[in-house]
């Protein structure tokens, strides 16, 4: 072998064409990313939660078109696009587990997407052939069959993700995957062929638009009908839930009118007997209470004067509270001695005593919420609810 012959073949050897090739796998990747993430984004604008899905869902058919058009070694593009669309939609950095949940639902997705495409793009080889799928009426009933067929795939993968992660209720599992899969399919019908209708650069203009113009006018009517039945959606929506508040409230204020009977019939028996007993209390009210689940306890409040406290404690102790004082909280909300004062307003009875103890003899006066509901009320001989505020008998709040 000659050395003008070696140096030949050292100048025209194989790099170059590797170089290339390289270069025009890595371009039709990430032409095929950005594609899926702007028709993605395009798309989400048409999605309304609970659902995921959108009605359609131009990228699916966009990722078939490209596989058909690059190449199979084109689908990495479907992930990168699918994981940037998904990946700010569930982004959650609060916590470790959240950041690897917001990376791993999105490749999941994406891995789903790019299998579609992929399993797709061979269906169309296999069973219609290429560049000849839509060239007859019965390439094109073939491409709508097995492209429609192969997007089961993403819907399964991509509602199975969102479920397993909980982002999605079992309830709600067939109604996102009936979505996900017709939009899918829709954007697959539409856009897979305009992709190879316009890549065919020696087809007539009059056949590109003959294909192209159906295609946009069945987007536009999928897409008005869409906006038509979610608008008639959430208004739907709107009036079931104005219904339920509706509902809701008068529950309450039927609730509030029987606790207000309650506390009236308390009021007159009181009016009726100068001098009620803790049983007599107990008997009157513990039926009530039995009655109306939402009352957790009933007590009477005595207004005692400074110069009456004496006499009043005495009578508490002669009915059986023999450990009967008055008291107040502390700053540690600790139950301690009422500090003197011109006017208390002491908690008497209360039913059920067991567990309430603690309540008999404090003094509401000294908790300003309390004290300023008691004064209103008072003052305008209505009942008024409190603010929340620490009950004497618990640990909660009410």
């Amino acid at each position: 072998m000659s050395s003008a012959r070696i140096t030949e073949q050292s100048h025209s050897g194989r790099a170059p064409p590797v170089r290339f090739s390289t270069i025009r796998w890595l371009g039709s990747i990430l032409v095929t990313a950005a594609i899926y993430l702007i028709a993605g984004k395009l798309a989400l604008l048409l999605a309304v939660p609970p659902v995921y899905a959108t009605a359609v869902w131009p990228a699916a058919g966009l990722a078939l078109g490209c596989l058909l058009l690059f190449g199979d070694r084109a689908w990495p593009g479907v992930i990168i696009g699918s994981f940037l669309v998904n990946f700010w939609n569930s982004l959650d950095t609060a916590t470790l587990g959240g950041i690897v949940k917001s990376v791993a639902m999105p490749l999941c997705i994406g891995g789903g997407a790019a299998l579609q495409a992929y399993a797709g793009a061979f269906l169309v080889r296999w069973f219609v052939g290429i560049p000849t799928a839509l060239a007859t009426e019965k390439a094109v009933v073939r491409f709508s069959l097995v492209s429609t067929a192969s997007c089961v795939i993403a819907a399964t993968i991509g509602v199975t993700v969102l479920w397993t992660a909980g982002v999605i209720h079992s309830a709600d599992y067939l109604t996102n995957w009936v979505t996900w899969y017709v939009g899918d399919a829709i954007g697959t019908l539409i856009f897979a062929p305009l992709v190879l209708i316009w890549s065919q650069g020696a087809a007539d203009w009059r056949r590109k638009l003959s294909v192209t113009i159906p295609m946009t006018f069945t987007l536009a009517v999928v897409v008005a009908l869409f906006f038509e039945t979610n608008r008639w959606e959430q208004g739907r929506v709107r009036m079931e839930f104005d219904q339920r508040v509706e509902s809701m409230t008068q529950k309450l204020q039927s609730d509030f009118n029987s606790y207000l009977d309650v506390l009236k019939s308390v009021q007159n028996f009181f009016a009726s007997s100068p001098s009620v007993s803790q049983d007599s209390f107990h008997s009157f009210v513990a039926r009530d209470i039995a009655d109306h689940p939402g009352i957790q306890s009933l007590s009477w409040d005595a207004r005692v004067p400074k110069a009456k406290v004496p006499a009043f404690i005495e009578t508490a102790r002669h009915d059986g509270l023999l450990n009967f004082h008055l008291t107040e909280r502390d700053a540690q909300l600790k139950l301690i001695p009422a500090a003197p004062r011109d006017e208390y307003i002491v908690i008497r009875n209360v039913e059920p005593t067991f567990g309430n103890e603690k309540a008999l003899g404090f003094d509401i006066a000294s908790d300003p919420i309390r004290r300023e509901a008691s004064e209103w009320s008072r003052d305008k001989g209505e009942a008024r609810a409190t603010k929340q505020t620490k009950l004497t008998y618990e640990n909660g709040t009410v």
